[in-house]
């Protein structure tokens, strides 16, 4: 790890989200229905 406080955290951060970025990229899904449903509501 880094000496720098907030490297670490944006470090800490990318690698708890690492395997969903990865997944998103890959599977080339997208929340279109998500979104639509969050219009209806809205």
């Amino acid at each position: 790890m880094y000496n720098i406080k907030e490297v670490n955290k944006v470090m800490l951060m990318f690698l708890s989200h690492a395997k969903g970025v990865v997944n998103a990229l890959i599977s080339n899904l997208n929340n279109t229905k998500a979104e639509r449903l969050n219009g209806k509501i809205q």
